[in-house]
């Protein structure tokens, strides 16, 4: 039996993304010129595949897959991705285990949907037994919590977060 080809690095990416990443992403294209058509080129990076709702499921390598929208957190585009059946939250930049998050008010972030978006986090992390373990945290930058790690980060955080509101 023959083993299936490697990528390449040029085979196109499935990147998903909420629409206020593409719509970003575009925006910051140049326009085109009279005749000139768009091309693969000119696309290359950009997300394949959005959603515009509060949520996106789907099923990717056998396992269930659910896109959160955390809506003005890090910025306005910002997902976090729960892998059902590896119990895996993807944060992305929304958060820093260790540091405070970093709050892009310029492409539509704000405290107070930094603040949801890590509440939202600890709502779908389950901790195991002992408290040790559970649900693993991928931050955007950092080291790779689990579940009571990542609460008592959070928490400080989004603490931090509403003393400086007031």
């Amino acid at each position: 039996m023959r083993a299936p080809p490697l990528p390449t690095p040029l085979q196109p990416l499935n990147i998903i993304a909420h629409e206020n990443v593409l719509n970003r992403m575009t925006a910051a294209l140049a326009p085109l010129q009279p005749g000139q058509t768009g091309g693969s080129e000119r696309l290359r990076g950009m997300p394949g595949d959005e959603y515009f709702m509060p949520t996106k499921d789907m099923h990717f390598n056998d396992e269930a897959i659910v896109l959160y929208h955390a809506p003005k957190a890090h910025t306005d585009g910002d997902s976090l991705i729960l892998f059902r059946g590896s119990d895996v939250v993807s944060a992305g930049d929304v958060f820093t285990p260790g540091g405070y998050p970093f709050i892009d008010v310029a492409n539509g972030g704000s405290v107070a949907g930094e603040i949801a978006a890590l509440n939202h986090l600890l709502l779908l992390a389950v901790p195991a037994h002992t408290e040790e373990g559970g649900t693993y945290i991928v931050p955007g930058h950092g080291r790779i919590t689990d579940e009571q790690t990542s609460s008592s980060s959070a928490t400080s955080s989004s603490s931090c977060a509403t003393a400086c509101r007031t």
